[in-house]
């Protein structure tokens, strides 16, 4: 559980690395919701406090996996899951 805008939420799945440092987050939807902008703030804005290196969202029929940039606050979408 994090504290986001003063609110606690709850992420999906994270992998941590042998330090304790999230490599990788995950958020997962329903089959029938869409991933679009709604679903990339939420998941930017838990990695603002998370600093994970890689993000991932999915339906499970759609699968993005994004790679973080902390200097410029975006992402790079990756073609394929990142080797963590």
């Amino acid at each position: 559980m994090i504290k986001v805008n003063k609110q606690v939420k709850r992420y999906d799945l994270a992998i941590v690395g042998p330090l304790g440092k999230i490599k990788f987050l995950l958020e997962c939807k329903s089959f029938n919701e869409a991933i679009n902008d709604k679903v990339y703030q939420q998941i930017g804005n838990y990695n603002l406090e998370l600093e994970a290196d890689y993000i991932g969202l999915t339906n499970g029929i759609i699968h993005q996996f994004l790679e973080t940039n902390r200097e410029t606050k975006s992402f790079v979408f990756l073609d394929e899951f990142p080797n963590l």
